[in-house]
């Protein structure tokens, strides 16, 4: 599958100034259609996104570390087997939404690098995982651009990461720790 999309970008009348639609140095800011095989937008974008989400002083990875500890409630929860408090559901709600921007935010800025639209990326996030093959699920070390990228529209999968960077802080380790980045 090909994915289109009318960007402005480079364009020499028919010939393209490099292999993305906006390549470094390139000043040609013409209309042109870009075209990305299956997964070319989707391989470039968790390339680029995992150091700018999960580097060591990336602001997702400080947003987990900052209110993970908010999740310690839930933790117990299930140990014991007690509900959260209403004040604690719609704290986590409101925290959802910023982690929410903070995803979009950086995604957005690496998309448009590449002369495409969050949506064109979405479409492209919803048929991989959609299909649950290809290098998303084979390469072991996207599994943090997954489920961050999985976190954004579905509130459970966002509340299980950050249960799960609680019980990781609560075992001394520190939330992604283990996470060495994406490998290219």
């Amino acid at each position: 599958t090909v994915r289109y999309g009318t960007v402005q970008g480079p364009s020499n009348k028919g010939a393209a100034c490099g292999t993305h639609c906006r390549p470094a140095g390139c000043s040609n800011t013409a209309v042109e259609t870009c075209e990305f095989e299956e997964n070319e937008l989707l391989m470039t974008v968790a390339a680029e996104a995992d150091p700018k989400l999960f580097g060591p002083k990336a602001e997702l990875r400080s947003f987990i570390e900052d209110n993970r500890e908010l999740w310690q409630e839930a933790v117990d929860g299930q140990v014991t087997g007690e509900g959260s408090s209403h004040e604690s559901l719609q704290r986590w709600r409101e925290l959802h939404r910023d982690y929410l921007d903070i995803v979009e935010r950086v995604l957005t800025g690496i998309i448009a690098e590449q002369g495409a639209s969050f949506d064109d990326f979405m479409k492209d996030c919803k048929a991989a995982l959609a299909g649950g093959s290809g290098f998303l699920f084979e390469d072991e070390n996207y599994a943090y651009f997954v489920e961050a990228v999985m976190a954004m529209n579905d509130y459970e999968v966002f509340h299980e990461l950050m249960m799960s960077a609680q019980r990781k802080a609560g075992g001394g380790a520190t939330w992604g720790a283990s996470h060495s980045g994406v490998r290219k």
